[in-house]
């Protein structure tokens, strides 16, 4: 069994608003969870079922890890070198060159008009290739590094 694109997809917007998620290695289980929020100082987390669960099957879940910082970087230069507007990209390459380039190319992306739709597209493909190499399904779409049946 291989995760459908739709799995895959969720996963994806999943990590990119802050999650941590696990995937259970022979049902595919996806358990997204907000271990560490700062907004529930005084009140129970909801996540308290999921967590216990991990903890408590944890050889049983693997953590899908989350792009670093040099993975975004790397991914925002890739949507650079696609602009076909000189002077979009020109703008796009200074905000990565310069002082905070995360900041400055979200910026420079929301003022850039279509091309706010193309990022998010781009950004949308790119981070699902990335969590399919990370992955690794291997030859019986085992998810376990491809080491065989976990």
């Amino acid at each position: 069994m291989k995760l459908s694109p739709e799995k895959l997809k969720e996963i994806v917007e999943d990590l990119d608003m802050g999650f941590e998620v696990f995937i259970h290695k022979k049902t595919y289980e996806i358990v997204t969870i907000r271990e560490n929020d700062d907004l529930l100082e005084d009140e129970e987390n909801p996540w308290q079922a999921e967590l216990d669960k991990i903890e408590k099957e944890s050889a049983d879940y693997r953590e899908i890890e989350k792009m670093t910082s040099r993975d975004s970087f790397r991914m925002m230069e890739a949507f650079v070198s696609e602009v076909d507007d000189p002077q979009t990209a020109s703008r796009l390459l200074q905000a990565l060159n310069g002082h905070k380039p995360f900041a400055n190319f979200k910026i420079q992306i929301n003022d850039s008009g279509h091309y706010r739709e193309a990022w998010f597209a781009f950004k949308e493909t790119y981070m699902m290739d990335w969590l399919e190499n990370q992955l690794d399904f291997g030859e019986e779409n085992d998810i376990d590094n491809g080491q065989g049946t976990p």
